[in-house]
């Protein structure tokens, strides 16, 4: 079995036995569209339009995922800011059919960079869709976003009208191999850069 599988696991993400867990993990969330940036013109000014797809956030420092996901955009006209959209997907018990999700109206973000912390009020009314996740988005400067990826500690908390969920969003990560947000972002800001 082992035999098989590792050669199969390497030949299906397209890496080499010398690859690390976590290059096979950034191919994994990348295969499954997790974090993947995406670049348009827009057809109405020709402006560059970048997007990443949601992408995970630590729970617990490399072990779980929360059920808090991010996702960006940006286009030149936005400056020196960006967006960053959480996305929050009530986690519902697979085992009891009769507890369903709820839709989490999502009213503030905070983020504890190294200690110091800054909150952001949502550039939108939540969106709820048919499976019990909800967004919305939060226009923050890309400095800041500069210093929560390069940061030794950056937690961020999503505040709905239901209470509070942290993440630790400098975890980059998880044992599995499979990556975090931070990885994903990191690239999108390498992306604004380039335009």
């Amino acid at each position: 079995m082992k035999r098989f599988f590792l050669p199969a696991i390497t030949a299906f993400f397209g890496v080499s036995c010398q690859t690390s867990m976590h290059e096979i993990g950034a191919k994994m969330n990348e295969k499954a569209g997790i974090g993947a940036i995406s670049s348009s013109t827009s057809k109405f000014d020709g402006a560059k339009e970048l997007r990443m797809s949601p992408a995970m956030v630590s729970r617990d420092g490399g072990v779980r995922a929360s059920n808090i996901h991010i996702a960006a955009a940006y286009t030149p006209e936005m400056g020196d800011l960006m967006i960053l959209e959480l996305v929050y997907q009530e986690a519902i018990h697979i085992t009891d059919e009769t507890a369903p999700g709820k839709f989490h109206n999502i009213t503030g973000l905070d983020i504890n960079i190294d200690g110091r912390k800054l909150s952001f009020k949502p550039i939108n009314q939540t969106k709820f869709d048919n499976a019990y996740v909800s967004s919305n988005g939060f226009a923050i400067p890309i400095t800041t976003v500069r210093q929560m990826i390069e940061a030794r500690d950056c937690r961020i908390r999503m505040t709905t009208i239901h209470g509070h969920e942290t993440a630790l969003f400098h975890v980059e990560t998880a044992k599995m191999g499979q990556t975090f947000v931070k990885l994903p972002l990191r690239q999108f800001i390498a992306k604004i850069d380039s335009l």
